[in-house]
């Protein structure tokens, strides 16, 4: 069985591959190392279904044998459970995850906690800009073979 140090590290905490199979847990790592970043949910739509999909999972990993320790997980499931209220989720959601805050948005940013990555936004935005410039140039030619 795993020891006892290994099973509080929790699902997340994997043996790694430079420590000879030894538990590794890393709870932050500086913006310029590779991470892997895994969201099961992109939204509170997402964030929702995958809780009510998971029900009233147990307090414990491994067969009660790991406590799980109060954290966001433990109150997604209590916020979301049969005869969940909607607005006290939404709630847990936007205190916990939506980082809605300009100011605080900029000092995690300013501490290199959270980083800013707006390249997908940008091609989005840039793609939308080249459809409203077509559509218009369409509509203009519509107009003249009306005409």
């Amino acid at each position: 069985p795993p020891s006892a140090e290994a099973l509080m590290r929790g699902a997340h905490g994997v043996p790694g591959l430079d420590t000879g199979g030894a538990l590794r847990y890393d709870p932050a790592v500086a913006l310029g190392e590779p991470v892997i970043l895994h969201f099961i949910d992109c939204g509170f739509e997402w964030w929702w279904a995958k809780y009510r999909l998971l029900g009233d999972f147990p307090d414990s990993w491994f067969g009660g044998h790991a406590p799980i320790p109060q954290c966001f997980h433990l109150a997604s499931r209590d916020a979301i459970g049969r005869d969940s209220d909607s607005d006290a989720a939404r709630r847990l959601y936007d205190q916990a995850i939506a980082l809605r805050d300009a100011s605080e948005a900029q000092a995690q940013i300013d501490a290199g906690v959270c980083e800013r990555i707006v390249g997908a936004s940008d091609l989005l935005r840039a793609a939308l800009r080249e459809a409203m410039v077509m559509r218009a140039a369409l509509d203009v030619t519509a107009d003249i073979d009306e005409q």
